[in-house]
């Protein structure tokens, strides 16, 4: 049975773990994802003052992104202005 976008279940599941995967990698060999970089002002200024659900919900009316997706972003850029600062 499929579900949106035309994938099963399995299929999903499946897709999930290889994005993990995939984001383990790039993690591990230092690899930022372009996207990262390409937040919108309103998002910056959320995480950057420490408001972290209002950036996740700020950049998933911006990008259309899922709520894990969102997460994951806005903690990597959170954690690397962390380091930086």
């Amino acid at each position: 049975m499929a579900l949106f976008g035309g994938l099963t279940l399995d299929e999903s599941a499946r897709l999930r773990r290889v994005e993990k995967k995939l984001d383990a990698i790039l993690q591990h060999l230092g690899v930022v994802e372009p996207e990262l970089y390409d937040l919108s002002s309103q998002v910056k200024l959320y995480a950057d003052s420490n408001q972290k659900m209002a950036a996740i919900k700020q950049h998933r009316d911006d990008t259309g992104a899922g709520l894990a997706e969102a997460k994951s972003v806005i903690e990597e850029y959170m954690g690397r202005t962390a380091k930086r600062g």
